[in-house]
């Protein structure tokens, strides 16, 4: 009696492959490939984040706090926010949470484009607090 680990090795040999294999199309080909990263798109998702943050901050600082030293720390925690978020977004890419899976290179490049984003959001924060602070002086005393 053979085993059946003999038996399925020796249906494995390329004589007899199945017939109905697919060859890859052109689409899945041309799907497949990196797209570039456009730095444009990343800088002004960035931006925008970063803007709208900072509204939301100013706001929030401005209508539920009675001193506008608040607003700059609100805005710092949306900063450390935005840089948490991308360093997740990271390890995730990187495959450090759980066991690295199959990508497609068009979904880890929009994972990091996110991140990017993200990040320039937050070098924007840090940007308009260190403004705020020494040019407005927003923040640099309780009270005043």
């Amino acid at each position: 009696m053979q085993s059946n680990c003999l038996h399925n090795s020796q249906d494995m040999s390329p004589e007899n492959e199945p017939e109905n294999k697919k060859e890859p199309l052109d689409a899945d080909v041309s799907a497949a490939r990196e797209t570039p990263s456009r730095p444009r798109q990343w800088i002004a998702g960035g931006l925008g984040l970063g803007v709208g943050a900072l509204i939301v901050s100013w706001i929030l600082g401005t209508c539920f706090f009675p001193d506008a030293y608040y607003t700059e720390w609100l805005i710092v925690a949306a900063m450390g926010l935005y840089f948490l978020i991308a360093w997740l977004i990271h390890l995730r890419d990187d495959g450090i949470m759980k066991p690295r899976r199959e990508t497609t290179r068009r979904q880890k490049t929009g994972a990091s484009d996110t991140g990017k984003a993200l990040v320039v959001g937050a070098f924007f924060l840090a940007l308009a607090s260190l403004a705020l602070y020494f040019y407005f002086g927003v923040g640099r005393a309780f009270g005043g």
